[in-house]
Parts: structure tokens; sequence; C-alpha cells
């Protein structure tokens, strides 16, 4: 009878023991979510503070004064560009990447004999979107596309074009239409660009000067 006494005490204090060890772990629990839903409270708070006072600094007419007083920022020199590609790929065997080639070639010998250079980029070239324009590509900055592209492209001289040459598209003819000139990005094109910017600077000023007057507050 004692030894079962005994044991029937060592069962209730282990269960005591669980149940003092449950109860301080739902109150860590309870404090866990209390500190987090004040921090959820707190990021809300500071979130639609921001959201309203980014709206009434950034508008439309800050963003077109940033434009405006930034233009050089948005300026680039472009060449009005056109092109013939035979395209290769890593997964072409040497003989499939020759013929391209070959063909590059083929295309080239067509221009040197007077051809028009936006027919022969309709027939041979496999950049399908400009080949329907006749190869013509827009204006182009340097460094798009290709960098030895751009790099032969802004070499000629208006209305030259250049040997097949290899990029990392595969082969390229490349014919300079109008020489390059500096070209202001539409201000449409770079509008959400300057609103991130200008939100960014404004954000961070805005809450140094909270922490500022928070120090002040607290000493």
């Amino acid at each position: 009878n004692s030894a079962r006494r005994d044991k029937e005490l060592e069962n209730y204090l282990q269960r005591e023991a669980l149940a003092a060890a449950i109860a301080q772990q739902e109150q860590m629990d309870e404090a866990l979510i209390e500190a987090e839903v004040r921090e959820f409270r707190k990021q809300a708070l500071l979130s639609r503070y921001f959201d309203t006072y980014l709206a009434e600094q950034v508008t439309e007419q800050a963003i077109k004064n940033y434009y405006n007083s930034h233009i050089d920022e948005f300026t680039e020199e472009k060449a009005h560009l056109a092109h013939i590609l035979l395209r290769t790929n890593p997964k072409m065997s040497d003989n499939e990447k020759k013929a391209q080639l070959n063909k590059s070639h083929e295309a080239y010998s067509k221009l040197q004999s007077g051809a028009d250079f936006a027919e022969v980029a309709e027939q041979y070239s496999e950049d399908t979107v400009s080949a329907k324009r006749g190869g013509d590509l827009g204006w182009v900055k340097q460094g798009a596309i290709d960098a030895n592209f751009t790099a032969q492209a802004f070499k000629l001289d208006a209305g030259e074009y250049s040997e097949p040459m290899a990029t990392t598209f595969g082969y390229h003819i490349v014919k300079q239409l109008e020489a390059p000139k500096k070209i202001n990005e539409p201000y449409e094109n770079v509008k959400g660009k300057i609103r991130h910017i200008l939100r960014q600077a404004a954000k961070e000023a805005e809450y140094e000067r909270l922490q500022a007057l928070v120090k002040v507050e607290t000493k």
C-alpha cells in the first residue's frame, strides 16, 4: 500500500508540474501574441500615415517638375538601326552554326550586289517582327541588344551597313538608317521611375524627421 501511495503521489506531482508548465506556456504565448498585435498595429499606423503623406508630397506636378529639371537623366544617345539576324543557340551543332553564318554571308553578298536592305531583311532575317518592317529596329541606345552589335552600328555612317558579325543572338548585319543623336525619353515612359525616386526620398526624409522628434521628446 505504501508503494502504491508513493506512486500515486509521484503521478500527482507530475500532473501538477505538467499543468503548471502548460499554464506558463499559455501565458508566454499570450504575451507573444499581444506583442505581435502591438507591432502589427504600429506597422499599420505607420503604413497609413506614409500612404497619406506620400500622396500629398509626390503629386503629378512634382513628378513633372523633377522630369523637367533632371532632363539629362532621361536623355540617351540613340541611332536609328535596321538589322538582318540569322539565329544561333548553344544547342546547335557546329555545322548548323556554320550554315547560319553562310546564310548571313549570302545575304551580305546580295546587299553588295545592290539589293535593297529592307527586301533582303524580309527574305533572310529570322527576327520575324522587324523583318516585316524591312529589319527596322527603331531608335536603339548604345549597349542595347548586344554590346558588339551597337558598338559596330554606332561606328557606321548613315546609310552604311556592316559585314556579318557574331553576337549573343547569332549572326547580325546591321544598317544605320539615321545617325546617333540625343533623344529624350518620353515623360510617360519614365513617370513611374520618377514617382519611385521621389517617394523613396520623401519617405526617408520624413522618417528621419519623425525619429528626431521622438529623440527630442524622450530627453
